[in-house]
Order: structure tokens, then C-alpha cells, then sequence
């Protein structure tokens, strides 16, 4: 199933609930205030859920759309759809309860509150949607940065069990399922399927992978001062199957490190003896990775990601890193050379005392159709290139940059200006590939 046919999946699973809300109101001109204020509030709630289906589908890292969008535009979607939603089920908790208490002649606290002692089912869901509504807050970029990753992972799955309190809400009370069995049957069958999904891709499968391989660290090895190297061995790894360019949302089973999974990219081809995990030390998590134990036990999530060379077209490639994003880029670097793809390598760093993976990228910078150039911002001894990868610097480096496909991976600040650069000078969105590590 290619992106089309999924986006057009997504949009058909609108028009089901919507056709039965509208068997259920075919005369909405004719009705009141307070009965139109619940007929919409009905139609919030039903786009709402619709809506949150698709949030843990876009999480549950199912392969089928997985591999069509890349795990990283799919975590956007999901953080972007966590607000949409809250804003559907605020528009459905006021106007449902602004139609009833117009209906009963009561206050909207006293709608409010009958609904809290007299309402079957109802005292989940307004659990849920405060557990809901704080998890997607706990997601505005300036609170997560106030809380430690523990606590904004807890808040999430706080927000699983709120969902699963709201669902009998809305088959028991909720009128279009009570006055159509159809729809409720479809509605265990949608979320069904997307409970399915979440337990087989983000459980079931990650620990198939562990009792079968029994990844585990088998060695450490220091890159430059604040970048270290974990290889992983295991069991049977030549059917362990990764692209280069890919990573894996990796567990520790180690004390200070079993609470916290975390991406990281390949940072070799496959060679069926071992992965290896190349981290900058940047937070708390990393800061310890050269103190894991050897023997470590690892549940390896993955491989993810369409960073990979089945993107690529034509014979000319320029890739380009910014200090730890280099991670995914050298193994497709070395993919691409044993293609016979002519390939040049601009990587930029801050000083050349702290250029992760050199020795290997300099070996490979040696095949006749290679070329490395390094690009250093902030280092008065360098002699070679210097200063950021702008406009100008791009084109006089790579000039035949029209001919080329690029594959990107740095900060995002570094990856928002080249793009800026990139539109400056006209090419193609098309041939332009990025990977982040903003999930």
C-alpha cells in the first residue's frame, strides 16, 4: 500500500461514523439550539476518536506505514493530532453539555454535575479526558523540557489508560451507536484493529526479536571525548535484516537505564557479527552509556526509518552531516560507494579534535567515487574548509549540486538552514531526504 492509498484509507475512515451521525440527523435545519448543540457535540466526539484511532496507529510502528512515511514524520503527525484532538473533545464536552442543560432548563455546572452523579459510564470519561488532556499538554516543547523523561513517558501512558476509561462512554451513551448496532460493531472492530497494532509492533514483536537474537553489549569503545561506540552482539544476526541508514529504539537493561528506550541510529552495514550504536553524550541518558556493564542485555525496537539508498535515482549523491548525525550517513555512505554511486561528503563539525568515525570515513573517502570534505565552524587551527553550510558554501564546494540527490542528517537548526538554502537556489523538494532525532 503505497502513501495515496493510505491517505485515502484515512480519509474513507471519516465518512463511516459521519454517515450514521447523519442517519441520525437528517433534518438539522428544523432543530433547536440545544438540539443542533448536540448534534455537533456528537460529530466532535465521533472526529475526536476517528482522530486519536489514527494517533495510535501513526505510534504503534506498524511496518505497513511505517516504512511509507519513516518513524519520524509519523511521531510529528502523532504530536501534531494530540492537540487537534483535545481541541475536538473540548468543542464535545461544551457543546453536549450546553444542548442538555438547555434541554433540561438547567445550569451548565448543574449539567455538569448530573452528568458526574447520574450518568452511567460518564465518570471514566471525564477521568480519561483530564489524563488525555494533561499527557497533550505535557507535549507543548516548552513544558516537556520542564519535566524529566521519565515523567513525560509516564504522562503518556497515563493517557493510554484514560483512552480505555472514555470507550464504554461511547458505545453505552453516546446516541449514534445506541440508536445504530452497526456502528458499535464497527467501532469495536476500528479500535480493535488499532489495539492490535499497538501491542503487536510495539510489544509483541520488539521482545520476539529479543528472546530470539539475546542482543547484548559486547564492547565500548571511545570515539573522540563526548562520542563513545556500543557493539552489540547476539544470536543469529545474519537474519537480523537492517538497511543502512536505519536505527533502533534501544532498552538497557541495566540499573539507571531499564526505564528509558531511546533511538539511535546503525552506525555500520550490516556484517551479521554485530550492530553498532554511535552516541554523543548530550543528556543524562547518554552521559552514562560508556558506564554500561559488558554482557548488558538489549531489547533492540526496530530497524526503522526510509533514510535508506531505495530512495535514491541517479548515479550523483551529496550527503551531508552535522556532528552526531553523521551516524546514519556513514554506513549509506559506504553503501553508496560499493553501488558505484559517485558520492561526496561534506561534514560539518565544530573542531577537528572531535570529528566522530574520521579514521573510517577517511578509509572510504580513498574508492575512486568518493569524496569527504570536512567543514569545521569553530576551530582557528584548521587549515582546511571553515564556517557554516550555507548558500554560498554549498555551491562552491559541490557545484554540480543540481545533479545530485542529498540525503541530510544534523541539528535542526543546522537542517531548517540548509533547507532555507536549498529553496534559496531552487532545487527540487523531491530529491531532498532528511532524517532528525527530534522524536
Amino acid at each position: 500500500m503505497n502513501k495515496k492509498k493510505i491517505w485515502l484509507v484515512i480519509i474513507f475512515s471519516f465518512f463511516v461514523p459521519v454517515f450514521f451521525w447523519k442517519m441520525n440527523h437528517n433534518s438539522l435545519t428544523s432543530l433547536d439550539s440545544g438540539a443542533l448543540s448536540l448534534a455537533f457535540g456528537r460529530l466532535a466526539g465521533l472526529s475526536a476518536a476517528v482522530l486519536l484511532f489514527w494517533q495510535i496507529v501513526f505510534i504503534s510502528r506498524a511496518k505497513f506505514i511505517e516504512g511509507k512515511f519513516g518513524l519520524d514524520r509519523l511521531t510529528k503527525y502523532h504530536h501534531s493530532i494530540g492537540f487537534v484532538i483535545l481541541f475536538f473533545l473540548i468543542l464535545h464536552v461544551t457543546l453536549i453539555t450546553f444542548g442538555l442543560s438547555r434541554d433540561t432548563d438547567s445550569t451548565l455546572m448543574e449539567q455538569f454535575q448530573d452528568f458526574w452523579k447520574s450518568w452511567e459510564g460518564l465518570q471514566g470519561a471525564m477521568i480519561g479526558f483530564v489524563l488525555f488532556a494533561t499527557a497533550t499538554l505535557f507535549s507543548i516543547n516548552a513544558l516537556r523540557a520542564k519535566f524529566s523523561y521519565e515523567r513525560w513517558h509516564l504522562s503518556h501512558l497515563v493517557a493510554y489508560f484514560g483512552i480505555a476509561l472514555s470507550f464504554s462512554h461511547q458505545v453505552e451513551n453516546g446516541k449514534d451507536f445506541v440508536q445504530q448496532s452497526g456502528l458499535s460493531i464497527y467501532w469495536y472492530v476500528f479500535f480493535g484493529t488499532a489495539l492490535f497494532f499497538l501491542l503487536t509492533f510495539r510489544f509483541l514483536r520488539p521482545f520476539y526479536c529479543f528472546f530470539k537474537h539475546k542482543f547484548r553489549v559486547d564492547r565500548i569503545t571511545r570515539e573522540t571525548i563526548d562520542v563513545t561506540s556500543v557493539y552489540l552482539t547476539g544470536r543469529d544476526l545474519k537474519n537480523f535484516s537492517f538497511k543502512t541508514g536505519q536505527f533502533a529504539i534501544v532498552r538497557f537493561f541495566a540499573p539507571g537505564f531499564r526505564w528509558e528506550s531511546h533511538p539511535f541510529s546503525l552506525s555500520l552495514p550490516k556484517n551479521n557479527e554485530f550492530l553498532r550504536l554511535t552516541v554523543r553524550q548530550i543528556g543524562d541518558f547518554t552521559k552514562k552509556i560508556p558506564e554500561l556493564p559488558i554482557g548488558t542485555k538489549i531489547l533492540v525496537d526496530g530497524p526503522h526509518g526510509i533514510f535508506t539508498s531505495d530512495r535514491v535515482i541517479g548515479k550523483k549523491i551529496l550527503l551531508i552531516a552535522g556532528g552526531i548525525g553523521i551516524t546514519p550517513i556513514r554506513p549509506l555512505f559506504e553503501e553508496l560507494i560499493n553501488m558505484d554511486k559517485d558520492t561526496i561528503l561534506l561534514y560539518s563539525n565544530r573542531n577537528q579534535e572531535n570529528i566522530p568515525l574520521r579514521s573510517e570515513l577517511d578509509s572510504l573517502a580513498q574508492y575512486k567515487r568518493a569524496k569527504v570534505i570536512y567543514v569545521i565552524t569553530n576551530d582557528n587551527k584548521w587549515t582546511g574548509e571553515k564556517g557554516h553550510l550555507n548558500q554560498e558554501k554549498i555551491l562552491l564546494l559541490v557545484p554540480d549540486i543540481y545533479e545530485r540527490e542529498i540525503f541530510q542528517c544534523g541539528p535542526p537548526g543546522m537542517m531548517i538552514g540548509l533547507r532555507k538554502a536549498f529553496n534559496a537556489i531552487g532545487l527540487s523538494e523531491d530529491r531532498i531526504y532528511d532524517e532528525t532525532f527530534t522524536f
